[in-house]
């Protein structure tokens, strides 16, 4: 008998199992559906990017020396240099640091101002390629993203100018208007269709899904 009310709830907790497992499949049938046919839409319904401007004509003028300007994403100085860990041997960097300029005592440019959390590409590397301090940006659109430059008086009621990523007195434009060329090459941000009227050579690299910019050319991997 006892083998006979095993077999039984055996039985009964299954089919029970059964009924709850295709309750519940049914129940997600809409969400499931809504979530992958919204995704084929929005796709689908995305508007094409806009096109990349023309790069800068050559000019002819030659600087009296060459800069290549590397910028590293998230690269720990402190843990590269001063703090090393035993063992680790970097005689590239340490040879170049030998015979170069090095800085122990730099700050972040979001240092001071934005906790390490919060700090992040989209405001640092328009810092760097404007030489100020950035108080906020927004992309407005995928042609535009507007940068707010920190106040430069100490007043409370001071503001500070803005400017759309790519206008105003960027360091490729500042280099052109010395009558020199400049190139460009990075990921993450949209930098050629954001500054390729201020050089005559520039490449983006498609890491990420999002097809910031338009060229094929730039998509296949080729300079502009």
């Amino acid at each position: 008998m006892a083998a006979i009310a095993l077999a039984f709830l055996a039985v009964w907790f299954a089919a029970a199992a059964v009924r709850t497992i295709r309750g519940v499949a049914l129940a997600a049938l809409p969400c499931l559906a809504v979530t992958f046919l919204g995704s084929v839409l929005y796709l689908h319904a995305q508007t094409p990017l806009p096109a990349d401007p023309p790069l800068a004509k050559r000019l002819a003028g030659t600087p009296p020396v060459r800069v290549l300007w590397i910028l590293f994403d998230e690269w720990d100085q402190r843990m590269t240099f001063q703090d090393r860990a035993p063992g680790t041997v970097l005689p590239v960097i340490d040879n170049l640091g030998a015979r170069s300029f090095t800085g122990s005592r730099a700050l972040a440019v979001q240092a001071g101002r934005t906790p390490v959390g919060g700090m992040s590409t989209f405001i640092s590397i328009p810092s760097l390629l404007y030489g100020r301090f950035i108080a906020g940006a927004v992309a407005e659109d995928a042609r535009t993203m507007r940068i707010e430059f920190a106040p430069r008086g100490p007043g409370v009621f001071s503001a500070g100018d803005s400017t759309v990523f790519g206008d105003g007195d960027s360091v490729f434009a500042r280099v052109r208007a010395r009558g020199w060329n400049a190139a460009l090459a990075g990921w993450y941000l949209p930098f050629c269709r954001a500054l390729g009227g201020q050089v005559t050579d520039c490449y983006w690299d498609t890491r990420y899904l999002q097809t910031y910019s338009a060229r094929q050319e730039l998509a296949g991997g080729r300079s502009g």
